[in-house]
């Protein structure tokens, strides 16, 4: 599978209430997905578009990454894995542009139309959290049909 990604961040809150940026923020990424045998792997790889908020007519140009590996172990179990975050290569970085990084390691258990998963994480940058645990719960119904 082969995508292509565009986002826009509107400036709706203002950088002097804390709320928001105060910016706009463009994000643009390629995506591409493949099934071999039992394992599912998608990545993203794209740029990121940081106005600067202290500096009028500035912004953070940033490369973005992600990439993720699903490996069925079982029916309905999957062991999973994904490494995604940003980079920013400029010499001077605005606050709020620096790099950020997170990997994280788990499983999942799909059972008709529910989905449980967890993972432990851990950051990759100094901004990043140290470690963590994520979990969620996934539960697909199907509003309607196309004839």
């Amino acid at each position: 599978a082969l995508g292509f990604r565009f986002a826009t961040r509107l400036p709706n809150a203002s950088n002097e209430s804390g709320l928001g940026r105060d910016t706009t923020d463009f994000t643009a990424a390629f995506l591409l997905g493949k099934t071999v045998r039992s394992i599912r792997f998608v990545g993203n790889i794209g740029f990121l578009i940081l106005e600067d908020p202290a500096e009028p007519a500035t912004q953070d140009d940033l490369l973005v990454y992600g990439l993720s590996l699903a490996r069925a172990l079982a029916e309905g179990f999957e062991v999973v894995g994904d490494v995604h975050g940003r980079a920013n290569f400029a010499e001077t970085v605005a606050v709020g542009a620096e790099d950020r990084g997170v990997l994280r390691l788990g499983a999942r258990y799909t059972r008709g139309s529910v989905r449980v998963d967890g993972a432990f994480q851990i950051g990759l940058t100094p901004r990043d959290p140290d470690f963590g645990f994520t979990t969620g719960l996934t539960w697909v119904v199907d509003a309607f049909r196309v004839p």
